[in-house]
């Protein structure tokens, strides 16, 4: 288990609470690499065996392949449908959850590590949300139910739900409402 002093906000706050991250635009926790390394429950061998199924997910032809390789490897994906090329993290691929009804494009990069601070987040993509092509998304985040990230957007931060998302790094364009687009 994590101890909560392990706990961190991307802005380096002490963390007094989950939140809630697909239905608000809530603070993301992020968490120190090495001691979630310690703590999580997956042997070592396995974490070097699941490497390859992330290699032939990138490369394999029909999406249904591309999904259930990335289910043996640790992501947590239900229905969904995956482009070709697309790169999930293989070091804690046990902290990508990918809900039914999404879309991904191809060439999208998602990393729930970042080796450089020394940090791992949860990355949640919520129920009926479109990735564009070549997105990034980074540890920590959770794009929101209906969101859209548009091709080539680096997501830093979590994206509200029925929101559309561009640029380096993603800045909102518009928001979708029950009525229409305002």
């Amino acid at each position: 288990m994590i101890q909560r002093r392990d706990m961190l906000f991307a802005d380096g706050t002490a963390n007094t609470g989950a939140p809630d991250l697909c239905h608000s635009a809530a603070r993301v926790v992020l968490r120190d690499e090495y001691s979630y390394k310690a703590s999580r429950r997956v042997p070592q061998w396995l974490v070097h065996a699941r490497k390859p199924l992330g290699l032939l997910s990138q490369v394999w032809f029909g999406w249904r392949w591309r999904v259930r390789f990335l289910r043996w490897m640790g992501v947590h994906i239900e229905g969904a449908y995956i482009g070709r090329d697309c790169l999930f993290d293989q070091e804690v691929p046990e902290l990508i959850t990918v809900e039914p009804d999404v879309t991904m494009s191809s060439r999208i990069i998602v990393v729930a590590h970042d080796s450089q601070r020394h940090v791992v987040g949860e990355v949640r993509i919520c129920r009926g949300a479109f990735i564009g092509a070549g997105a990034i998304i980074l540890p920590g985040v959770c794009i929101g139910e209906r969101a859209v990230v548009a091709a080539g957007a680096v997501v830093t931060r979590s994206v509200p739900p029925g929101e559309t998302v561009a640029g380096v790094p993603a800045v909102p364009l518009r928001r979708k409402t029950s009525e229409g687009i305002s």
